[in-house]
Parts: C-alpha cells; structure tokens; sequence
C-alpha cells in the first residue's frame, strides 16, 4: 500500500581544533546535540555509527511542515554559530 522512504539522517560535527582526535569529535558531536537539544526547540539524538558519533535527526510524522523544519535549522543555526564564537 506504501513504500516506506528514510526518515532520518546522521550528521557529525568534528572538533575545530586542528589536533582533535577521534575522541575530541565525538565529544564535540555530543556538546552539539546537548545544546540542540537544550534550545527547546527540536529534538534530536545522539548514536553511534561505524563507530562514530553522530547526531540523529528523524522526521517521523506526515504532519510536519516546512515552518517546522525551519525552527530546527535556525536552533541548529544558532548553537553552532555560538560554538564558532567559543559560546556554547
């Protein structure tokens, strides 16, 4: 009757800081997610992927609508301009 599609995507934000190691990304990744997560405004998990982690970003109704994705992207926007800026 349906043909099931992906819902979701997985997103790494690796550490600026040009000696990070696979450690510092994965902790970097978690601060972001903690912080996305801390706005109120989405929600999203953390998971690990090929041993690697990753935010997890799921749309799992029908109803959602651009406007909701565009709160999302502006708290994401917004905690990672604050991480560029030493902020977060």
């Amino acid at each position: 009757m349906w043909e099931p599609r992906i819902n979701q995507g997985l997103v790494r934000f690796p550490d600026p800081s040009p000696s990070a190691t696979a450690a510092d990304h994965d902790a970097h990744t978690d601060r972001i997610i903690a912080e996305i997560v801390k706005t109120g405004r989405t929600f999203v998990g953390g998971t690990t992927w090929r041993g690697q982690r990753c935010m997890r970003i799921s749309v799992c109704n029908w109803q959602t609508t651009e406007a909701d994705v565009a709160v999302t992207l502006s708290a994401v926007e917004g905690v990672l301009k604050r991480a560029r800026e030493g902020r977060s």
